[in-house]
């Protein structure tokens, strides 16, 4: 059918009919008005003999009963698209549920989840982190990992379904979101992101290493201090060795 349309209309033809499938594409539940002087309108065609003839001489389109023009190929294709997209992103949210939902609030008790706008600063602890905020960019160890494993995949994008999976099922008092806005604002990747999970029981507000994070963060803002390595200062400061 294409390939007649192909023969018979050009490639002016063919471009048209790749436009049509793109104004359906971005129409609600994928239909429009079948009127082809509407199309030759929407289409900038002047020849709306031709786009009547695209439109029903070569069964690409049809009608539902309501009378709104839709292309059976179209639909199909979408409807594939996003059934994928949905059971990629339920797969997702199951694996990063079991990874973040674990941990539940000891004392049962909501608390405030913190915030990259929020102004209220933590002290800064001198004693579990050095004043100088020079970054260390000779890699060393952090807790007892290779600083080198875990900022291998430094610069790597933190996918947004990710942030939000964990945004959505992060147990109270706890806030791994926060974390791992903090890994996106700053370009570190997952790596990273599960590692300072782990070491602060999920993001637990009341943790202390978790603390620290958040007040490094906050002094980090305040110097305007810009950051060559983000991971390995972030992983040197809260571990050092």
């Amino acid at each position: 059918m294409l390939v007649t349309l192909l023969i018979e209309e050009g490639y002016t033809g063919y471009g048209l009919y790749w436009a049509i499938l793109e104004v359906l594409r971005d129409s609600p539940k994928y239909r429009y008005n079948p009127d082809p002087r509407v199309w030759a309108y929407v289409l900038h065609a002047q020849d709306t003999a031709q786009v009547e003839r695209i439109l029903t001489q070569y069964g690409l389109f049809d009608q539902d009963n309501e009378g709104l023009l839709f292309s059976p190929w179209l639909i199909e294709q979408l409807e594939t698209y996003d059934d994928t997209r949905r059971k990629r992103q339920e797969a997702g949210k199951r694996g990063a549920a079991s990874r973040w939902g674990s941990v539940q609030d000891k004392d049962g008790n909501a608390m405030a989840k913190p915030s990259l706008a929020d102004g209220n600063a933590m002290a800064y602890n001198n004693t579990n982190t050095t004043n100088s905020m020079k970054e260390n960019e000779s890699p060393s160890m952090a807790g007892g990992v290779d600083i080198r494993l875990l900022c291998q995949d430094q610069g790597a994008a933190i996918s947004a379904e990710l942030f939000q999976t964990i945004a959505d099922t992060q147990p109270e008092g706890h806030a791994p979101g926060y974390i791992a806005q903090v890994c996106i604002q700053y370009g570190m990747g997952e790596n990273v992101l599960n590692f300072l999970c782990e070491r602060t029981n999920n993001g637990d507000v009341s943790h202390p290493l978790y603390k620290q994070f958040v007040a490094l963060v906050r002094r980090i803002q305040a110097e305007k201090y810009p950051l060559k390595y983000p991971a390995n200062f972030f992983l040197t400061k809260l571990f050092p060795s």
